[in-house]
Protein backbone atom coordinates (compact mmCIF):
# COMPACT_ATOMS: atom_id res chain seq x y z
CA UNK A 1 0.00 0.00 0.00
CA UNK A 2 3.12 2.23 -0.07
CA UNK A 3 2.62 3.53 3.49
CA UNK A 4 6.39 3.92 4.10
CA UNK A 5 6.09 1.92 7.37
CA UNK A 6 4.84 -1.52 8.39
CA UNK A 7 3.26 -2.75 11.61
CA UNK A 8 4.17 -6.17 12.99
CA UNK A 9 1.24 -8.09 11.48
CA UNK A 10 1.68 -6.42 8.08
CA UNK A 11 5.38 -7.24 8.09
CA UNK A 12 4.82 -10.91 8.96
CA UNK A 13 1.99 -11.36 6.44
CA UNK A 14 4.09 -9.76 3.71
CA UNK A 15 7.02 -12.11 4.34
CA UNK A 16 4.79 -15.16 4.31
CA UNK A 17 3.11 -14.05 1.07
CA UNK A 18 6.51 -13.83 -0.68
CA UNK A 19 7.74 -17.30 0.26
CA UNK A 20 9.64 -16.59 3.48
CA UNK A 21 8.49 -19.95 4.88
CA UNK A 22 10.74 -21.72 2.32
CA UNK A 23 13.86 -19.93 3.59
CA UNK A 24 13.21 -20.68 7.29
CA UNK A 25 15.89 -22.90 8.93
CA UNK A 26 14.93 -25.99 10.91
CA UNK A 27 13.72 -25.39 14.48
CA UNK A 28 11.73 -22.26 13.68
CA UNK A 29 8.42 -21.60 12.03
CA UNK A 30 8.15 -18.83 9.47
CA UNK A 31 5.87 -16.80 11.72
CA UNK A 32 8.20 -17.00 14.71
CA UNK A 33 11.30 -16.05 12.73
CA UNK A 34 9.49 -13.17 11.00
CA UNK A 35 8.43 -11.70 14.39
CA UNK A 36 12.01 -12.04 15.71
CA UNK A 37 13.28 -10.11 12.68
CA UNK A 38 10.61 -7.46 13.19
CA UNK A 39 11.55 -6.87 16.84
CA UNK A 40 15.22 -6.71 15.91
CA UNK A 41 14.75 -4.06 13.24
CA UNK A 42 11.78 -2.04 14.43
CA UNK A 43 12.24 1.71 14.74
CA UNK A 44 12.99 3.24 18.11
CA UNK A 45 12.67 6.70 19.62
CA UNK A 46 15.60 8.73 20.92
CA UNK A 47 15.11 7.37 24.45
CA UNK A 48 15.15 3.75 23.17
CA UNK A 49 11.44 2.93 23.25
CA UNK A 50 10.02 0.81 20.41
CA UNK A 51 7.69 2.56 17.97
CA UNK A 52 5.85 -0.59 16.84
CA UNK A 53 6.71 -0.38 13.14
CA UNK A 54 9.63 -0.80 10.73
CA UNK A 55 10.73 1.39 7.83
CA UNK A 56 12.92 0.69 4.80
CA UNK A 57 15.96 2.48 6.25
CA UNK A 58 15.95 -0.01 9.15
CA UNK A 59 17.26 -2.70 6.78
CA UNK A 60 19.95 -0.59 5.07
CA UNK A 61 22.74 -2.45 6.90
CA UNK A 62 21.76 -5.65 5.03
CA UNK A 63 22.55 -4.08 1.66
CA UNK A 64 26.18 -4.53 0.58
CA UNK A 65 25.87 -2.44 -2.54
CA UNK A 66 26.61 1.19 -1.58
CA UNK A 67 24.73 2.44 -4.62
CA UNK A 68 21.52 0.71 -3.52
CA UNK A 69 22.16 1.57 0.14
CA UNK A 70 22.22 5.23 -0.83
CA UNK A 71 18.86 4.76 -2.53
CA UNK A 72 17.41 3.23 0.64
CA UNK A 73 18.26 6.26 2.78
CA UNK A 74 17.42 8.77 0.06
CA UNK A 75 15.31 7.41 -2.80
CA UNK A 76 15.30 10.87 -4.38
CA UNK A 77 19.08 11.30 -4.25
CA UNK A 78 19.94 13.81 -7.02
CA UNK A 79 23.05 11.95 -8.18
CA UNK A 80 21.34 8.56 -8.33
CA UNK A 81 18.15 9.90 -9.86
CA UNK A 82 20.08 11.85 -12.48
CA UNK A 83 22.19 8.82 -13.41
CA UNK A 84 19.17 6.54 -13.79
CA UNK A 85 17.24 9.15 -15.72
CA UNK A 86 20.10 9.77 -18.14
CA UNK A 87 20.55 6.10 -18.80
CA UNK A 88 16.83 5.52 -19.38
CA UNK A 89 16.69 8.48 -21.75
CA UNK A 90 19.78 7.25 -23.62
CA UNK A 91 18.35 3.77 -24.10
CA UNK A 92 14.97 5.06 -25.25
CA UNK A 93 16.57 7.63 -27.55
CA UNK A 94 18.72 4.93 -29.16
CA UNK A 95 15.72 2.68 -29.76
CA UNK A 96 13.70 5.49 -31.33
CA UNK A 97 16.64 6.57 -33.45
CA UNK A 98 17.07 3.13 -35.02
CA UNK A 99 13.48 3.17 -36.19
CA UNK A 100 13.56 6.79 -37.35
CA UNK A 101 16.74 6.26 -39.37
CA UNK A 102 15.18 3.51 -41.45
CA UNK A 103 11.90 5.36 -41.84
CA UNK A 104 13.82 8.39 -43.16
CA UNK A 105 15.81 6.19 -45.53
CA UNK A 106 12.67 4.47 -46.86
CA UNK A 107 10.98 7.84 -47.34
CA UNK A 108 13.95 9.18 -49.29
CA UNK A 109 14.11 6.10 -51.53
CA UNK A 110 10.38 6.45 -52.23
CA UNK A 111 10.97 10.06 -53.24
CA UNK A 112 13.82 9.09 -55.59
CA UNK A 113 11.70 6.36 -57.20
CA UNK A 114 8.82 8.78 -57.77
CA UNK A 115 11.06 11.48 -59.19
CA UNK A 116 13.63 9.50 -61.19
CA UNK A 117 12.26 5.99 -61.62
CA UNK A 118 14.91 4.21 -59.54
CA UNK A 119 17.63 5.24 -57.04
CA UNK A 120 20.54 4.46 -59.40
CA UNK A 121 19.15 6.83 -62.00
CA UNK A 122 18.85 9.47 -59.29
CA UNK A 123 22.46 8.79 -58.29
CA UNK A 124 23.76 9.32 -61.85
CA UNK A 125 21.61 12.28 -62.79
CA UNK A 126 21.54 14.30 -59.58
CA UNK A 127 23.74 13.05 -56.75
CA UNK A 128 26.85 12.02 -58.69
CA UNK A 129 26.72 13.32 -62.30
CA UNK A 130 30.54 13.20 -62.60
CA UNK A 131 30.69 9.48 -61.74
CA UNK A 132 33.05 9.87 -58.80
CA UNK A 133 31.03 7.10 -57.05
CA UNK A 134 31.22 8.96 -53.75
CA UNK A 135 29.15 11.86 -52.39
CA UNK A 136 30.15 13.99 -49.43
CA UNK A 137 27.68 15.08 -46.81
CA UNK A 138 27.65 18.69 -47.97
CA UNK A 139 27.05 17.72 -51.60
CA UNK A 140 24.33 15.26 -50.65
CA UNK A 141 22.39 17.77 -48.53
CA UNK A 142 22.70 20.42 -51.23
CA UNK A 143 21.37 18.15 -53.99
CA UNK A 144 18.59 16.75 -51.78
CA UNK A 145 17.21 20.25 -51.28
CA UNK A 146 17.61 21.09 -54.97
CA UNK A 147 15.49 18.13 -56.05
CA UNK A 148 12.76 19.10 -53.58
CA UNK A 149 13.21 16.68 -50.69
CA UNK A 150 11.90 18.28 -47.49
CA UNK A 151 12.79 15.65 -44.86
CA UNK A 152 15.27 15.74 -41.99
CA UNK A 153 18.65 15.63 -43.75
CA UNK A 154 20.65 15.09 -40.57
CA UNK A 155 18.64 12.01 -39.72
CA UNK A 156 18.68 10.79 -43.31
CA UNK A 157 22.46 11.11 -43.64
CA UNK A 158 23.02 9.15 -40.46
CA UNK A 159 20.82 6.38 -41.85
CA UNK A 160 22.67 6.28 -45.18
CA UNK A 161 26.27 6.62 -43.95
CA UNK A 162 26.12 3.46 -41.85
CA UNK A 163 29.86 2.77 -41.96
CA UNK A 164 30.71 6.26 -40.57
CA UNK A 165 33.10 7.16 -43.42
CA UNK A 166 31.44 10.59 -43.94
CA UNK A 167 30.79 9.67 -47.60
CA UNK A 168 27.76 8.05 -49.19
CA UNK A 169 28.23 5.44 -51.91
CA UNK A 170 25.92 3.82 -54.42
CA UNK A 171 25.57 0.61 -52.44
CA UNK A 172 24.55 2.61 -49.35
CA UNK A 173 21.79 4.34 -51.31
CA UNK A 174 20.44 1.12 -52.88
CA UNK A 175 22.25 -2.05 -51.88
CA UNK A 176 20.27 -4.44 -54.10
CA UNK A 177 20.90 -2.51 -57.32
CA UNK A 178 24.46 -1.68 -56.36
CA UNK A 179 25.25 -5.35 -55.80
CA UNK A 180 23.61 -6.33 -59.10
CA UNK A 181 25.64 -3.73 -61.02
CA UNK A 182 28.89 -4.75 -59.30
CA UNK A 183 28.35 -8.42 -60.17
CA UNK A 184 27.38 -7.52 -63.74
CA UNK A 185 30.63 -5.55 -64.03
CA UNK A 186 32.60 -8.59 -62.91
CA UNK A 187 30.74 -10.71 -65.46
CA UNK A 188 31.70 -8.24 -68.21
CA UNK A 189 35.36 -8.50 -67.19
CA UNK A 190 35.11 -12.28 -67.46
CA UNK A 191 33.45 -12.08 -70.89
CA UNK A 192 36.18 -9.84 -72.26
CA UNK A 193 38.92 -11.98 -70.74
CA UNK A 194 37.50 -15.11 -72.39
CA UNK A 195 37.06 -13.33 -75.75
CA UNK A 196 40.58 -11.92 -76.03
CA UNK A 197 43.43 -13.89 -77.52
CA UNK A 198 45.53 -13.29 -74.39
CA UNK A 199 43.14 -13.41 -71.43
CA UNK A 200 45.96 -13.35 -68.89
CA UNK A 201 47.10 -9.98 -70.17
CA UNK A 202 43.65 -8.44 -70.26
CA UNK A 203 42.22 -9.88 -67.09
CA UNK A 204 43.76 -7.08 -65.05
CA UNK A 205 44.70 -4.29 -67.39
CA UNK A 206 41.61 -4.59 -69.58
CA UNK A 207 39.06 -4.33 -66.81
CA UNK A 208 38.72 -0.57 -67.27
CA UNK A 209 36.88 -0.91 -70.61
CA UNK A 210 35.34 -4.40 -70.28
CA UNK A 211 31.75 -3.11 -70.01
CA UNK A 212 32.10 -1.03 -73.17
CA UNK A 213 33.61 -4.05 -74.92
CA UNK A 214 30.52 -6.07 -73.99
CA UNK A 215 28.29 -3.24 -75.26
CA UNK A 216 29.87 -3.34 -78.70
CA UNK A 217 29.43 -7.12 -78.71
CA UNK A 218 25.73 -6.55 -78.01
CA UNK A 219 25.51 -4.01 -80.82
CA UNK A 220 27.03 -5.67 -83.90
CA UNK A 221 25.12 -3.29 -86.21
CA UNK A 222 26.77 -0.28 -84.55
CA UNK A 223 23.48 1.55 -83.95
CA UNK A 224 24.84 3.03 -80.75
CA UNK A 225 22.04 1.77 -78.54
CA UNK A 226 20.81 -1.53 -77.08
CA UNK A 227 17.27 -2.26 -75.91
CA UNK A 228 16.16 -4.66 -73.19
CA UNK A 229 15.37 -7.67 -75.46
CA UNK A 230 18.78 -7.44 -77.14
CA UNK A 231 20.44 -6.98 -73.75
CA UNK A 232 18.75 -10.09 -72.38
CA UNK A 233 19.38 -12.22 -75.50
CA UNK A 234 23.11 -11.49 -75.33
CA UNK A 235 23.66 -11.94 -71.57
CA UNK A 236 21.48 -14.91 -70.70
CA UNK A 237 23.08 -17.53 -73.03
CA UNK A 238 26.55 -16.49 -71.83
CA UNK A 239 25.88 -17.45 -68.24
CA UNK A 240 24.67 -14.17 -66.71
CA UNK A 241 22.02 -15.28 -64.21
CA UNK A 242 21.50 -11.89 -62.58
CA UNK A 243 18.30 -9.83 -62.63
CA UNK A 244 18.87 -8.33 -66.08
CA UNK A 245 15.77 -6.14 -65.97
CA UNK A 246 16.99 -4.39 -62.82
CA UNK A 247 20.47 -3.96 -64.31
CA UNK A 248 19.17 -2.60 -67.61
CA UNK A 249 16.85 0.00 -66.06
CA UNK A 250 19.60 1.02 -63.61
CA UNK A 251 21.96 1.66 -66.54
CA UNK A 252 19.29 3.52 -68.54
CA UNK A 253 19.95 6.89 -66.93
CA UNK A 254 17.87 8.90 -69.43
CA UNK A 255 14.81 6.58 -69.16
CA UNK A 256 14.75 6.36 -72.97
CA UNK A 257 14.24 2.59 -73.13
CA UNK A 258 17.78 1.82 -74.33
CA UNK A 259 21.37 2.06 -73.10
CA UNK A 260 24.42 3.53 -74.82
CA UNK A 261 28.16 3.14 -74.53
CA UNK A 262 28.17 6.07 -72.11
CA UNK A 263 25.95 4.08 -69.74
CA UNK A 264 28.40 1.18 -69.85
CA UNK A 265 31.33 3.56 -69.37
CA UNK A 266 29.72 4.45 -66.05
CA UNK A 267 30.45 0.88 -64.88
CA UNK A 268 33.99 0.93 -66.30
CA UNK A 269 34.84 3.99 -64.20
CA UNK A 270 33.46 2.37 -61.04
CA UNK A 271 35.67 0.33 -58.74
CA UNK A 272 33.23 -1.29 -56.30
CA UNK A 273 34.54 -2.75 -53.03
CA UNK A 274 35.37 -6.43 -53.30
CA UNK A 275 32.80 -7.53 -50.73
CA UNK A 276 29.94 -6.13 -52.84
CA UNK A 277 30.21 -8.87 -55.50
CA UNK A 278 31.79 -11.58 -53.34
CA UNK A 279 30.01 -14.72 -52.17
CA UNK A 280 29.86 -15.86 -48.56
CA UNK A 281 32.82 -18.00 -47.51
CA UNK A 282 32.45 -19.62 -44.05
CA UNK A 283 35.79 -21.42 -44.47
CA UNK A 284 37.57 -18.05 -44.75
CA UNK A 285 35.94 -16.94 -41.48
CA UNK A 286 37.28 -20.02 -39.70
CA UNK A 287 40.74 -19.36 -41.11
CA UNK A 288 40.56 -15.74 -39.95
CA UNK A 289 39.49 -16.78 -36.45
CA UNK A 290 42.38 -19.23 -36.18
CA UNK A 291 44.84 -16.43 -36.98
CA UNK A 292 43.15 -14.14 -34.44
CA UNK A 293 43.47 -16.80 -31.73
CA UNK A 294 47.10 -17.47 -32.65
CA UNK A 295 48.13 -13.82 -32.58
CA UNK A 296 46.09 -12.53 -29.60
CA UNK A 297 44.96 -15.56 -27.62
CA UNK A 298 41.27 -14.65 -27.67
CA UNK A 299 38.74 -13.04 -29.98
CA UNK A 300 37.95 -10.23 -27.55
CA UNK A 301 41.60 -9.20 -27.21
CA UNK A 302 41.97 -9.09 -31.00
CA UNK A 303 38.71 -7.18 -31.28
CA UNK A 304 39.61 -4.55 -28.70
CA UNK A 305 43.31 -4.12 -29.55
CA UNK A 306 43.19 -4.34 -33.35
CA UNK A 307 39.78 -4.35 -34.99
CA UNK A 308 37.80 -1.99 -32.75
CA UNK A 309 40.58 0.38 -31.72
CA UNK A 310 38.17 3.27 -31.05
CA UNK A 311 35.96 1.19 -28.73
CA UNK A 312 32.70 1.82 -30.60
CA UNK A 313 31.79 -1.87 -31.06
CA UNK A 314 31.47 -1.16 -34.81
CA UNK A 315 34.08 -2.03 -37.45
CA UNK A 316 33.60 -0.86 -41.05
CA UNK A 317 35.19 -2.24 -44.23
CA UNK A 318 38.28 0.00 -44.12
CA UNK A 319 39.05 -0.90 -40.49
CA UNK A 320 38.53 -4.56 -41.31
CA UNK A 321 40.99 -4.42 -44.27
CA UNK A 322 43.59 -2.70 -42.07
CA UNK A 323 43.21 -5.45 -39.47
CA UNK A 324 43.57 -8.19 -42.13
CA UNK A 325 46.85 -6.65 -43.29
CA UNK A 326 48.13 -6.39 -39.71
CA UNK A 327 47.33 -9.98 -38.70
CA UNK A 328 48.27 -10.91 -41.55
CA UNK A 329 45.34 -12.63 -43.26
CA UNK A 330 45.86 -13.42 -46.92
CA UNK A 331 42.74 -15.51 -47.52
CA UNK A 332 39.39 -14.52 -48.99
CA UNK A 333 38.79 -11.42 -46.89
CA UNK A 334 35.86 -10.32 -49.09
CA UNK A 335 34.06 -13.65 -48.65
CA UNK A 336 34.80 -13.61 -44.91
CA UNK A 337 33.33 -10.11 -44.63
CA UNK A 338 30.14 -11.15 -46.44
CA UNK A 339 29.77 -14.09 -44.07
CA UNK A 340 30.26 -11.92 -40.99
CA UNK A 341 28.17 -9.00 -42.24
CA UNK A 342 25.29 -11.24 -43.26
CA UNK A 343 22.77 -8.39 -42.93
CA UNK A 344 24.85 -6.09 -45.19
CA UNK A 345 24.72 -3.28 -42.65
CA UNK A 346 28.14 -1.96 -43.65
CA UNK A 347 29.77 -2.82 -40.31
CA UNK A 348 30.35 -5.78 -38.01
CA UNK A 349 30.28 -6.05 -34.23
CA UNK A 350 31.80 -8.42 -31.69
CA UNK A 351 28.56 -10.38 -31.89
CA UNK A 352 29.55 -11.64 -35.37
CA UNK A 353 33.05 -12.65 -34.21
CA UNK A 354 32.38 -14.06 -30.74
CA UNK A 355 28.69 -13.97 -29.75
CA UNK A 356 29.24 -15.52 -26.30
CA UNK A 357 31.81 -12.90 -25.22
CA UNK A 358 29.67 -10.14 -26.70
CA UNK A 359 26.68 -11.38 -24.68
CA UNK A 360 28.48 -11.51 -21.35
CA UNK A 361 30.13 -8.10 -21.87
CA UNK A 362 26.78 -6.48 -22.61
CA UNK A 363 25.23 -8.20 -19.60
CA UNK A 364 28.11 -6.92 -17.44
CA UNK A 365 27.61 -3.42 -18.82
CA UNK A 366 23.89 -3.45 -18.01
CA UNK A 367 24.60 -4.82 -14.53
CA UNK A 368 27.04 -1.97 -13.83
CA UNK A 369 24.60 0.76 -14.82
CA UNK A 370 21.66 -0.89 -13.04
CA UNK A 371 23.47 -1.43 -9.74
CA UNK A 372 26.18 1.27 -9.53
CA UNK A 373 25.12 4.07 -11.86
CA UNK A 374 28.39 4.37 -13.77
CA UNK A 375 31.79 2.77 -14.36
CA UNK A 376 33.54 4.83 -11.67
CA UNK A 377 31.08 3.81 -8.96
CA UNK A 378 31.30 0.14 -9.94
CA UNK A 379 35.09 0.07 -9.89
CA UNK A 380 35.24 1.61 -6.41
CA UNK A 381 33.08 -1.21 -5.07
CA UNK A 382 34.85 -4.01 -6.96
CA UNK A 383 38.29 -2.71 -5.89
CA UNK A 384 37.96 -3.79 -2.25
CA UNK A 385 41.56 -3.00 -1.17
CA UNK A 386 41.59 0.42 -2.91
CA UNK A 387 44.86 -0.12 -4.81
CA UNK A 388 43.31 0.79 -8.19
CA UNK A 389 43.90 -2.77 -9.41
CA UNK A 390 41.45 -5.66 -9.46
CA UNK A 391 42.82 -9.19 -9.58
CA UNK A 392 40.89 -12.24 -10.70
CA UNK A 393 40.15 -13.29 -7.10
CA UNK A 394 38.83 -9.79 -6.22
CA UNK A 395 36.78 -9.76 -9.39
CA UNK A 396 35.28 -13.18 -8.64
CA UNK A 397 34.35 -12.20 -5.05
CA UNK A 398 32.73 -8.95 -6.19
CA UNK A 399 30.62 -10.64 -8.85
CA UNK A 400 29.34 -13.21 -6.37
CA UNK A 401 28.87 -10.75 -3.50
CA UNK A 402 26.77 -8.37 -5.59
CA UNK A 403 24.98 -11.19 -7.42
CA UNK A 404 26.00 -10.69 -11.04
CA UNK A 405 23.68 -13.18 -12.73
CA UNK A 406 23.82 -12.88 -16.53
CA UNK A 407 20.95 -14.24 -18.54
CA UNK A 408 21.63 -17.46 -20.45
CA UNK A 409 23.09 -16.93 -23.91
CA UNK A 410 20.32 -16.38 -26.44
CA UNK A 411 17.70 -15.46 -23.82
CA UNK A 412 15.98 -12.07 -23.97
CA UNK A 413 13.52 -12.53 -21.09
CA UNK A 414 14.13 -11.30 -17.57
CA UNK A 415 13.51 -13.94 -14.91
CA UNK A 416 10.77 -13.27 -12.37
CA UNK A 417 12.56 -15.30 -9.66
CA UNK A 418 14.20 -13.45 -6.74
CA UNK A 419 17.99 -13.00 -6.96
CA UNK A 420 18.81 -15.68 -4.37
CA UNK A 421 17.03 -18.30 -6.53
CA UNK A 422 18.92 -17.46 -9.72
CA UNK A 423 22.11 -19.36 -10.65
CA UNK A 424 25.35 -17.52 -9.91
CA UNK A 425 27.86 -16.80 -12.65
CA UNK A 426 30.09 -19.80 -13.33
CA UNK A 427 33.86 -19.76 -12.86
CA UNK A 428 34.30 -20.32 -16.58
CA UNK A 429 32.25 -17.23 -17.45
CA UNK A 430 34.03 -15.22 -14.74
CA UNK A 431 37.43 -16.02 -16.25
CA UNK A 432 36.09 -15.31 -19.74
CA UNK A 433 34.82 -11.88 -18.66
CA UNK A 434 38.01 -11.05 -16.76
CA UNK A 435 40.21 -11.95 -19.74
CA UNK A 436 38.01 -9.89 -22.04
CA UNK A 437 38.53 -6.81 -19.85
CA UNK A 438 42.19 -7.03 -18.89
CA UNK A 439 45.00 -5.88 -21.21
CA UNK A 440 47.27 -8.55 -22.71
CA UNK A 441 50.14 -9.80 -20.54
CA UNK A 442 48.62 -8.06 -17.46
CA UNK A 443 47.02 -9.92 -14.55
CA UNK A 444 44.77 -7.18 -13.20
CA UNK A 445 42.10 -4.72 -14.35
CA UNK A 446 42.30 -0.95 -13.98
CA UNK A 447 39.42 1.48 -14.25
CA UNK A 448 40.65 2.58 -17.69
CA UNK A 449 40.06 -0.99 -18.92
CA UNK A 450 36.33 -0.58 -18.23
CA UNK A 451 36.00 2.86 -19.81
CA UNK A 452 35.13 1.47 -23.25
CA UNK A 453 31.86 0.13 -21.85
CA UNK A 454 30.61 3.70 -21.47
CA UNK A 455 30.56 4.25 -25.25
CA UNK A 456 29.74 0.70 -26.25
CA UNK A 457 26.36 0.34 -27.90
CA UNK A 458 24.41 -2.86 -28.22
CA UNK A 459 23.76 -3.51 -31.92
CA UNK A 460 20.10 -3.36 -32.93
CA UNK A 461 18.27 -6.64 -33.52
CA UNK A 462 18.61 -7.51 -37.19
CA UNK A 463 14.93 -8.37 -37.44
CA UNK A 464 14.04 -4.79 -36.56
CA UNK A 465 16.37 -2.71 -38.72
CA UNK A 466 17.75 -4.61 -41.67
CA UNK A 467 16.90 -5.80 -45.15
CA UNK A 468 17.92 -9.35 -45.91
CA UNK A 469 21.01 -9.26 -48.11
CA UNK A 470 20.28 -9.56 -51.81
CA UNK A 471 16.64 -10.56 -51.41
CA UNK A 472 15.04 -7.13 -51.41
CA UNK A 473 12.54 -8.38 -48.82
CA UNK A 474 11.92 -6.43 -45.64
CA UNK A 475 12.15 -8.56 -42.51
CA UNK A 476 9.00 -8.25 -40.41
CA UNK A 477 9.36 -5.56 -37.77
CA UNK A 478 7.14 -3.43 -35.58
CA UNK A 479 7.54 0.20 -36.64
CA UNK A 480 5.82 3.06 -34.81
CA UNK A 481 4.32 5.99 -36.75
CA UNK A 482 7.00 8.11 -38.47
CA UNK A 483 8.20 11.23 -36.65
CA UNK A 484 6.93 14.63 -37.65
CA UNK A 485 10.21 15.79 -39.16
CA UNK A 486 10.28 13.03 -41.82
CA UNK A 487 8.34 13.22 -45.09
CA UNK A 488 5.33 10.90 -45.22
CA UNK A 489 4.09 11.30 -48.81
CA UNK A 490 3.44 8.18 -50.83
CA UNK A 491 5.20 7.70 -54.23
CA UNK A 492 2.01 8.83 -56.04
CA UNK A 493 1.79 11.98 -53.91
CA UNK A 494 5.47 12.64 -54.54
CA UNK A 495 4.95 12.34 -58.29
CA UNK A 496 2.09 14.83 -58.18
CA UNK A 497 4.16 17.13 -55.98
CA UNK A 498 7.10 17.01 -58.41
CA UNK A 499 4.97 17.71 -61.48
CA UNK A 500 3.19 20.59 -59.76
CA UNK A 501 6.25 22.31 -58.30
CA UNK A 502 9.55 21.38 -59.88
CA UNK A 503 8.65 20.00 -63.30
CA UNK A 504 10.85 17.52 -65.16
CA UNK A 505 14.57 17.41 -64.53
CA UNK A 506 16.91 18.85 -67.16
CA UNK A 507 18.16 16.18 -69.59
CA UNK A 508 21.60 14.65 -69.59
CA UNK A 509 24.33 16.13 -71.75
CA UNK A 510 23.47 13.57 -74.42
CA UNK A 511 19.71 13.24 -74.94
CA UNK A 512 17.90 10.38 -76.61
CA UNK A 513 17.40 12.44 -79.78
CA UNK A 514 21.11 13.19 -79.90
CA UNK A 515 21.90 9.51 -79.61
CA UNK A 516 19.52 8.67 -82.49
CA UNK A 517 21.02 11.41 -84.67
CA UNK A 518 24.56 10.22 -83.99
CA UNK A 519 26.07 8.47 -87.05
CA UNK A 520 26.49 4.74 -86.57
CA UNK A 521 29.63 4.33 -88.65
CA UNK A 522 31.80 2.94 -85.91
CA UNK A 523 33.61 -0.10 -87.15
CA UNK A 524 35.75 -0.91 -84.17
CA UNK A 525 35.72 -0.79 -80.37
CA UNK A 526 36.70 2.65 -78.97
CA UNK A 527 36.43 3.11 -75.18
CA UNK A 528 35.10 6.43 -73.91
CA UNK A 529 34.87 8.06 -70.53
CA UNK A 530 31.57 8.48 -68.74
CA UNK A 531 30.27 12.07 -69.01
Amino acid sequence: QRKAQLAENEFVEGLMAHGFEEATPQGYTGDELARLIFHGFQSKTEDGRSMGHVILASFASLEDNPFKRRLIFNPDCPIVAKSKKKRAERVQRRKNEYVQLHIARDEFLAYLVARFGNPVRAWRRALDPRSTMSVSRQRFCQVARQIGYQGNLKLLWKGLDRDDTDDATLEEIDFRRGQALARFRQWCIGVKASSCSRPSADADGGSQDACQFVFFEMDPGRRGKVKLPEFTQFCRPRGCHLDLSVIFHSLDASAAGFITKHDMAFLDNWEPPGWLYAEENPEAVEELKKIMMTEYGSFTQCWRRLLDADGSNRVNWDEYCHACRALPFEGDKEGAWRTLDDDCSGFITLREIDPISDHILLEFREWIFDNFGDIKGAFKVIDANRNNEVSLSEFRRALRRFMFQPRPFGSTEVSADPPWKLPRISDEDTVLLFNALRPPSVRFIAMSDLAFLERWEEPPPKAETRLRAGSGKVVERVVPPPPRNVCTKSPVEYQQFVQATEGPLPPLRRTASQEEAEPSSESRFTPVQSP
